[in-house]
Formats: structure tokens, C-alpha cells, sequence
């Protein structure tokens, strides 16, 4: 079996993973940004991974923020509810020039495989 690196280097794109590898990755400090792309309102209302950058929308807007300006070559953690957004994001991820992106699924796949939650709500506008 290829490894997942060496797929998306043969395909180009994303490398999409399983919650127990994102699992591994993320606790080891793997990700230089974890992104969050679901709303505002799902992000404090249902939690959030520790430490993520809520980036409403990525996959509709195809803004990508300036606070990911310059890191293009860093290792970026994508993740929505289910996994759908997450899949669109890291696309406009991979169209943007983005080169070392995982799409690592929903948050319910997440808490599942031991992701703990964060509750607290984003800073005032």
C-alpha cells in the first residue's frame, strides 16, 4: 500500500485521512494550523478542535484569509462537521497553491476517535 503522502504527490491535491492518522498528526503537533470551515454558529455552539482557526465557509467563499498568506508550504489540518466542507475547502486549498494539506474529515469523526473539544466562544467582532 502507498502512503498517503506519496499519493497525493503522484495526484496532486489534498491528502484526505482517517480519524485515528489525523489523530496522530494533530496531538503531535504535526499541523501548523488546524482549520475550522463550518459556521460561526457551529464553532461555539457544538465546540471545536483546540487551537483552530474558524475560516467560515472556505469551500463556498473561496477566500482564502490573509492569515494563511506565507504558509503556503505549511502542514494545514482542514475539518467541518461531516466532512463535505472539508473536502470542498481543501480543494480551493489546493487550487490557491496550498502544497501540504490533509483533509481530516467532520468533527463528529474526530470526537469519536478521542479529539477533545474546546467550548469557548470566538472574541468579539
Amino acid at each position: 500500500m502507498l502512503a498517503p503522502t506519496f499519493l497525493a504527490a503522484l495526484c496532486g491535491g489534498y491528502i484526505s485521512l482517517e480519524p485515528p492518522e489525523a489523530y496522530k498528526l494533530w496531538s503531535s503537533g504535526a499541523f501548523a494550523v488546524t482549520i475550522d470551515v463550518r459556521t460561526r454558529r457551529e464553532y461555539e455552539t457544538e465546540g471545536h478542535l483546540p487551537g483552530a482557526l474558524l475560516v467560515e465557509s472556505l469551500g463556498a467563499t473561496r477566500l482564502i484569509p490573509e492569515a494563511l498568506r506565507g504558509c503556503e508550504d505549511c502542514a494545514i489540518g482542514v475539518y467541518c462537521t461531516l466532512g463535505v466542507r472539508a473536502k470542498q475547502a481543501a480543494d480551493v486549498l489546493d487550487d490557491a497553491g496550498f502544497t501540504n494539506v490533509y483533509e481530516i474529515l467532520g468533527l463528529r469523526q474526530l470526537v469519536s476517535a478521542g479529539f477533545p473539544l474546546d467550548r469557548s466562544p470566538l472574541p468579539e467582532r
